[in-house]
């Protein structure tokens, strides 16, 4: 009722992905805009200090930190996934920690994933954090895991923006931000193996994550901040506005 009723102009999609979703439940494509959500550049960017989350949680400097940010915890966010992708790398790679930021990720049901998945020790539970820009930058990788629902993933988008190489399931929007070998890697959705195969690339190949982190963040400054989010919609709106002759 909401999309499809004959007084809403235009509908504004976060990405190409949601606008395909609209259009398969009845949306006509003219009345679709996507404009992308943005980042605040000054907060996400690179450069910012992520020691004092590490030494908050005890995590070693040296030690090698993947993590993967939801903004809170659900079956379709694919915690398992991370886990037991995280579980096949921890056994050969005893420098390697993994930090789950997002709420309910420090909950007795998480712990006992974890412990499931035989990562006891290994695994920072972080629950509900506010210091984003800090956990990312404490990461060595970033990781994005949902085996579906993803619009535009803003945990994708603010990793890249502070500079993460990131690994990220191919669902929703994530191939828009994420494109595969140039700003990041993809996998399938639901398998941990190619998961494992695709962060173990990273790990053995510090120069590809750094060139995949440097694009990745280029890429958002050039397309993805608030600015330009902000003057798109203005600019759909003045233009909706000179169509219907109300624009003065």
């Amino acid at each position: 009722v909401k999309y499809c009723n004959s007084f809403v102009t235009k509908i504004i999609a976060v990405s190409a992905a949601v606008r395909d979703v609209l259009v398969d439940y009845g949306v006509k494509a003219d009345r679709v805009e996507v404009i992308y959500s943005g980042s605040d550049p000054a907060r996400y960017r690179t450069g910012i200090d992520g020691r004092p989350v590490r030494e908050e949680f005890g995590i070693p400097a040296d030690a090698v930190l993947v993590g993967k940010i939801a903004n809170f915890y659900h079956g379709w966010k694919g915690h398992d996934t991370f886990l037991e992708a995280a579980a096949t790398l921890a056994a050969d790679r005893p420098e390697l920690r993994f930090f789950l930021a997002g709420h309910l990720t420090d909950s007795d049901k998480m712990t006992a994933m974890v412990e499931r998945f035989g990562l006891t020790g290994r695994v920072v539970q972080a629950g509900y954090r506010t210091d984003i820009p800090e956990v990312i930058s404490a990461l060595d990788i970033s990781v994005n895991t949902p085996r579906a629902g993803e619009g535009l993933s803003g945990a994708v988008r603010e990793s890249l923006a502070v500079g993460r190489p990131v690994v990220a399931t191919d669902v929703g929007g994530n191939r828009e931000l994420v494109r595969d070998g140039e700003t990041g890697l993809l996998v399938k959705p639901d398998d941990p193996d190619a998961l494992a195969s695709a962060l173990a690339r990273l790990l053995d190949d510090r120069d590809l994550a750094a060139r995949l982190a440097s694009e990745g963040a280029r890429f958002v400054r050039e397309n993805l901040s608030v600015e330009r989010m902000v003057a798109e919609t203005e600019s759909l709106y003045y233009r909706i506005l000179d169509e219907n002759g109300a624009a003065s």
